[in-house]
């Protein structure tokens, strides 16, 4: 139809923009800053049509990462360089920027107002507010699956609290507004970790507790005192569960023909088929 071949052009055209002004503007071939500062705005709002126009045509969102809109939130369409991320205004997290200025936390003297004026992912996945090291990072590597989960988790309140107003370019995001190759592996890596304590937590959920006589009973299958000669296939038994995955340990329920796994443990003056158990003390350490 005509509109559909209309639409092809205007996709086409912009495209072909996009992909000009995107080798000019960190090569510097637009001549100088100010022209750059003013091109830039319309730039954003061509790639953002292109991308629109992109899903209308084939259907599908746009799978490259661009970054037009967050689940929980729509940010603004702005590139910051590291030179315009403000100090007790803009904080930066896996390169997405937010308007803090509001929050007393990161006004002059506040708690956390070392954090504005820059991108220091790498402090919150590692829980350092520079207090001491006076460090602070946005490189990511050889943080855990953990870690990496946690800091998108971080990511995830910034944008239920505040404003995102653009992104920060460099290691999370071209001057295109794609995300990098860095961003996505982290993004997979946190994925990775979350979908591997997802099945933990199904094979072995955690038991119920409750305190009889000043001490805790743990036990299974959501009722205490259940008969332990009238078990079904899907029964549990408490036991002390050892996580090699995040160097934990605490009581999981576990089937039957679990409770042969090397990461359970039957509880002190526990019987191997008790359907529950009274703690004595704390589990002791397992290399």
């Amino acid at each position: 139809s005509t509109m559909r071949t209309s639409a092809w052009c205007l996709l086409l055209f912009g495209a072909l923009l996009c992909g000009l002004v995107a080798v000019l503007l960190p090569t510097g071939g637009l001549g100088s800053a100010g022209l750059t500062r003013r091109l830039l705005p319309a730039y954003l709002r061509v790639h953002r049509l292109v991308a629109e126009f992109s899903r209308q045509l084939f259907g599908r969102s746009n799978k490259e990462g661009f970054a037009e809109k967050n689940a929980q939130n729509s940010c603004l369409y702005f590139l910051f360089d590291d030179t315009q991320l403000q100090r007790n205004r803009h904080l930066s997290i896996l390169g997405t920027v937010f308007d803090v200025s509001e929050s007393a936390f990161y006004k002059p003297g506040g708690e956390y107002e070392q954090f504005t004026g820059r991108d220091a992912s790498r402090n919150f996945a590692t829980s350092d507010t520079g207090a001491e090291s006076g460090s602070f990072s946005d490189n990511l590597d050889g943080l855990s699956g953990a870690q990496l989960a946690d800091l998108f988790e971080w990511q995830r309140f910034y944008f239920s609290k505040y404003k995102c107003v653009g992104y920060s370019r460099g290691r999370f995001y071209h001057p295109s507004l794609l995300e990098t190759d860095y961003l996505r592996g982290m993004k997979a890596a946190a994925d990775a970790h979350l979908a591997r304590k997802s099945q933990l937590a199904e094979n072995f959920p955690p038991c119920d507790a409750t305190t009889i006589d000043g001490k805790t009973v743990v036990y299974c299958n959501g009722a205490l005192n259940l008969d332990p000669n009238n078990v079904m296939p899907n029964t549990r038994y408490p036991r002390i569960f050892y996580n090699k995955f995040d160097a934990t340990s605490g009581c999981a329920c576990v089937l039957r023909d679990m409770r042969s796994d090397g990461r359970v443990a039957v509880y002190e003056a526990c019987s191997p088929d008790a359907l529950q158990c009274t703690v004595l003390r704390p589990p002791p350490p397992r290399d």
